[in-house]
């Protein structure tokens, strides 16, 4: 049985990738639900661990703003026998004053009105960013009853329904694909500096006291409730849930709050929409650390679509709620993903015993909590994705994981080495691959092979348990690889977050695949952190036409202490560019942030001066 620390490091891992999936790529796995049954495992598990403060915010990249009163999240329940508990201990007594307000599904903003500043809440609730320049984007709702004095008015970014319906056409992601709901809308609009002109305000800024009923604490006993969420539910604006919140606002700020919420109010989530149906098959799935359960069920429609897969988790989640094929099960819908498992409406009288063997090589899986998996060294499917991380990490964008599989299972590659060293020939042979594809593929093996790869990236790309980019910062720091390869146990548990479990984890690999490291290390460039990765470095940005190819000036740059980065950002100190009075979006952004502005020939004029100095 793991320990609890091996627990809580797997249930803050997958609690990231959740947050990453969320709030930085807009494109959640999980509903609401399953999220919170992580968080109160690890709570249970880990009641002081700094996740549990965690707030969460849309991260857009724009210039920070700091707030005077904190903008923190929502304490919530999924019931309304629990808010109706939360409401009794609150209240002073049965007369006792609540406002009832929607709970808006957009992104948490912040208008200050004596300097004409729109800012996102930010994921800390301390700190936001400024949005001031998408209100073009904007139209705003505003309670000018009760919020007329007010200098800061608080509410929520939103897409109404009827204008996301008519425009959602003209909002596309990266790939060239529309939102399917409104909140991602939001989140994608705002993100973007490269929106079609013509599309006009169709966010609305809502002011949270814009809506809002009043009972008191015994009034509250006798709402219909089912009645008064579906009403709300029916509203133009996206809704999520109600906010119930005390009106003394005196009272409200005694209460106080979190790291997290304020304690005078509370949120009451709306279910997702359900279907109920039977459990046919569990399949497992191949994932990147481990086997993912997913049921196959009898088709049910839910919201107008078809419903025939539904996830389940993990395979604790599997044996928590006793999940057996045959059994009738309440699934759930949340926004984009795939219908959630919600609980078992009728056990099955005769259950078919599963056994989790591997999807790929067939090998009896290992229960690791909470997960399955595969430790067949020979497997290949744990080889594809082993080697499917690696190429990302090192910036081969063009090598997706099927044609990963391809390598493998047709040109029997086994290492990353393997995949360096491909030729055009290699990759023109395999199925479904043109001279173009094969070509463009190639090229970005080259492109990796002649410049300079971060020390970092080489080091996560070797899939060491639990050491990914972050880390491996943090590590490269204070040694080279070189010097990290011949660490003993005892040295590598004087680095920060490395206890004797990942010490000796970094050890036993390093010196067991020391050969094949090598191998890497000889193919590659290498950027070393300890000695290029300086805080005084400036960072560099280069845009525009110019005879010498990008990765030319890259490592130019590179070389003489420069430190490139791909977009313009507040950090960023130089753009080079072929024309310094272009229109272009970089050059906008860089005169935004006060960045320096020069040409190609002025950065020649610099390096020179740099030299004879």
């Amino acid at each position: 049985m793991p320990d609890v620390a091996y627990i809580v490091k797997n249930l803050e891992n997958e609690i990231k990738f959740h947050n990453y999936k969320y709030w930085i790529e807009n494109d959640p796995v999980i509903s609401d639900e399953k999220y919170d049954y992580l968080m109160n495992e690890l709570a249970e598990k880990d009641p002081n661990n700094p996740l549990l403060k965690f707030k969460g915010g849309v991260r857009l990249n724009l210039p920070k703003v700091k707030h005077e009163e904190p903008m923190l999240s929502l304490d919530k329940v999924y019931s309304v026998e629990h808010l109706l508990q939360w409401a009794k201990k609150v209240a002073r007594n049965e007369n006792e004053i609540f406002l009832l307000e929607p709970k808006y599904d957009g992104i948490a903003a912040k208008l200050d009105r004596q300097f004409s500043i729109l800012s996102t809440s930010g994921d800390t609730g301390y700190e936001g960013e400024n949005i001031t320049s998408k209100t073009s984007l904007i139209n705003f709702t505003i309670s000018e009853k009760k919020s007329k004095n007010l200098r800061f008015i608080k509410g929520e970014i939103v897409f109404d329904k009827i204008t996301f319906n008519e425009k959602k056409h003209k909002i596309l992601r990266k790939n060239g694909k529309t939102y399917k709901i409104p909140r991602s809308a939001v989140v994608g609009l705002l993100s973007n500096d490269n929106i079609d002109a013509t599309i006009g305000k169709v966010l609305t800024f809502v002011d949270y006291n814009w809506y809002s009923n009043e009972f008191d604490l015994n009034k509250l006993k006798y709402i219909d409730w089912d009645e008064y969420i579906q009403i709300m539910r029916a509203w133009h604006f996206p809704l999520d849930g109600l906010v119930l919140k005390l009106k003394d606002k005196d009272y409200f700020n005694s209460l106080g709050y979190t790291s997290h919420h304020y304690k005078g109010q509370m949120a009451l989530k709306f279910g997702n929409p359900t279907g109920v149906t039977k459990l046919k098959d569990i399949e497992l799935h191949s994932g990147k650390q481990s086997i993912t359960p997913v049921g196959i069920i009898e088709t049910v429609v839910i919201d107008g679509i078809d419903n025939s897969r539904a996830s389940l988790h993990n395979w604790k989640y599997v044996i928590d709620n006793q999940i057996n094929i045959g059994d009738t099960i309440e699934i759930e819908r949340c926004g984009e993903i795939i219908p959630q498992f919600k609980r078992i409406i009728k056990k099955c009288e005769t259950p078919k015993t599963i056994n989790p063997i591997c999807p790929d090589c067939g090998s009896q899986l290992i229960y690791d909590e909470p997960n399955l998996k595969c430790i067949n060294q020979s497997c290949y499917g744990r080889l594809i994705r082993v080697l499917s991380d690696a190429v990302v990490r090192i910036g081969i964008e063009e090598l997706g994981r099927g044609t990963v599989k391809k390598l493998v299972l047709e040109k029997y590659v086994k290492t990353l080495r393997d995949i360096l060293n491909l030729t055009y020939d290699d990759v023109v042979a395999l199925s479904g691959f043109a001279t173009q594809s094969a070509m463009n593929l190639i090229n970005e093996i080259r492109k990796v092979r002649d410049n300079p790869v971060h020390d970092y990236d080489i080091l996560a790309s070797f899939n060491i348990s639990g050491i990914g980019t972050t880390l491996s910062k943090k590590i490269l720091k204070h040694y080279t690889l070189e010097e990290l390869m011949n660490l003993s146990v005892d040295d590598l548990q004087l680095l920060e977050q490395i206890g004797p479990e990942r010490a000796i984890l970094i050890e036993s690999y390093l010196r067991e695949s020391k050969d094949s490291v090598e191998q890497i290390l000889s193919e590659l460039t290498i950027k070393e952190s300890k000695y290029t990765e300086s805080k005084n470095s400036l960072k560099i940005c280069f845009t525009g036409s110019n005879p010498l190819k990008r990765d030319e000036w890259i490592k130019i740059a590179e070389k003489n202490g420069f430190e490139y980065i791909k977009t313009v950002t507040k950090e960023l100190n130089i753009l080079v560019t072929d024309d310094i009075n272009s229109n272009s979006n970089k050059n906008k952004k860089a005169q935004k942030y006060g960045c320096k502005i020069i040409t190609y020939q002025q950065f020649t004029e610099l390096l020179l001066d740099k030299k004879t100095k």
